[in-house]
């Protein structure tokens, strides 16, 4: 390498003025081999997996109580009424009702109930449950020949000095007996443009307001236009009481037949 510079600076100094030396060619070096670039490594797109769906189940249909419309009739005594449902004599009826004497009464056809007289006691058919002011209820019913049929709302035990009883008599002559104690009270006439025959269906509708009033509807089931109708408030002695209700009759071979016994809830009543 030193006499190449050598000789470089002799021909320098030999050459002729204005005349550059020729350039000397680069010392041919290995060229570094080139940068490789990575090439974008691409990532998988994750596939999602399939979803299960679940079962389709089928959804419930709403439980749909009917609405059972009170008749004209009950709506002119008890403005506002709402029946609350049937209690009749299908079967299991032993649960809502009691009968004094399992032989005075049975279930015959279309879940009508009969209940027998007897003679010297009176036969009943109770309602196990109790009604308050504001509340009532309604019924069909039809007598023999020669029977009194009796329908009584009760508090109390009998012949005790609470005691209180509102009963309805339905034969050829209808009125109200009142018992309070064990004192018969009075007897009350029913205003109407009927008198009851036997053999013959009728509806009755009996409810309880506030201030001790009682109100009465007896109608014939073939013609509403005839009917019965009594209303009465008996002050604070009979006021703020619940009462069960019953049916009667006396005598052999007298019959009272009961059925379609519905109740109901009524805010006000008829004036």
């Amino acid at each position: 390498m030193a006499n190449l510079l050598l000789l470089f600076f002799l021909l320098a100094a030999c050459a002729p003025p204005g005349k550059a030396l020729p350039a000397m060619a680069p010392v041919d070096t290995q060229a570094a081999p080139p940068t490789l670039t990575p090439s974008a490594t691409a990532s998988p797109t994750p596939v999602p997996l399939a979803t299960r769906r679940p079962a389709a189940t089928a959804t419930p249909k709403p439980t749909v109580t009917p609405t059972l419309t009170p008749p004209p009739v009950l709506l002119e005594t008890f403005p506002g009424a709402r029946i609350k449902g049937l209690v009749g004599f299908g079967k299991g009826w032993q649960a809502d009702w009691f009968l004094s004497d399992p032989k005075s009464g049975q279930v015959a056809a279309d879940e009508v109930f009969k209940l027998f007289g007897q003679d010297g006691a009176d036969t009943r058919l109770v309602r196990n449950t109790q009604y308050a002011a504001g509340q009532g209820l309604v019924f069909d019913f039809r007598f023999n020949k020669g029977a009194v049929c009796q329908f009584n709302l009760e508090n109390g035990e009998a012949a005790t000095y609470d005691y209180r009883q509102f009963s309805v008599y339905s034969c050829a002559s209808s009125y109200i007996s009142l018992t309070s104690g064990a004192t018969r009270i009075g007897l009350r006439f029913i205003w109407g443009n009927m008198a009851l025959q036997p053999d013959t269906w009728y509806s009755l509708a009996l409810g309880v307001a506030d201030n001790g009033q009682f109100n009465l509807r007896v109608w014939d089931k073939a013609d509403p236009r005839r009917y019965l109708q009594y209303q009465e408030r008996l002050g604070v002695k009979w006021n703020n009481l619940t009462w069960r209700f019953s049916a009667q009759v006396a005598g052999a071979g007298k019959v009272v037949e009961v059925k379609d016994y519905f109740e109901f809830t009524a805010s006000e009543t008829s004036h």
